[in-house]
């Protein structure tokens, strides 16, 4: 039996998010959910949410940024805490928003049919895009920080003016979102 390894990002809407635990809750997987310490809710929502599946609350709570390096600290965090349950032979990342088109026996079905085979879509990175990995931001989860937002761009500026970069030679991709 293959085992799945799901890890939640959960940021808002409780009832959506006891929805997705439901709709993967079978005994081939284990959940891992971190919920931005921003969010109004806390693991009491996990309580009961599964019959089958095991579920583990990620602490510590982080304040994630969407694009910051926050969210990739939450994204660490919980791969930290499945490996410290176990091996498994797949690991899918969801945002708390995310629902399954398809049930459990077939999302299985598909895994076992394709051992060892990595699904990952990803599309060159257009300018605008672009412009958030080719330049130091000092801040970044400046978040509707006027301030920190003003200081970045200025930075920004300088570093255009004079043609500085990082990350030259690095062909970087992104996944368009509501694209499969």
């Amino acid at each position: 039996m293959k085992r799945h390894a799901y890890l939640i990002l959960a940021h808002a809407c409780p009832e959506q998010l006891r929805k997705l635990l439901s709709l993967l809750d079978d005994g081939r997987n284990s959940i891992f959910v971190h919920i931005d310490a921003k969010a109004g809710f806390g693991g009491e929502v996990l309580e009961g949410a599964c019959r089958y599946s095991d579920v583990h609350l990620v602490e510590p709570r982080l304040k994630v940024s969407w694009g910051g390096v926050s969210i990739m600290r939450a994204t660490i965090a919980m791969l930290e805490a499945a490996a410290s349950v176990g091996q498994f032979d797949y690991y899918h990342l969801l945002s708390g928003m995310d629902l399954p088109i398809k049930g459990q026996d077939e999302i299985h079905a598909f895994f076992d049919e394709r051992p060892g085979r990595e699904f990952l879509r990803l599309w060159p990175t257009d300018e605008a895009r672009a412009v958030r990995f080719r330049y130091y931001i000092p801040f970044p989860e400046a978040g509707n920080n006027f301030m920190l937002r003003l200081l970045n761009n200025a930075f920004r500026g300088v570093e255009m003016l004079f043609g500085a970069r990082i990350n030259k030679g690095i062909d970087f991709r992104f996944r368009p979102s509501g694209s499969a």
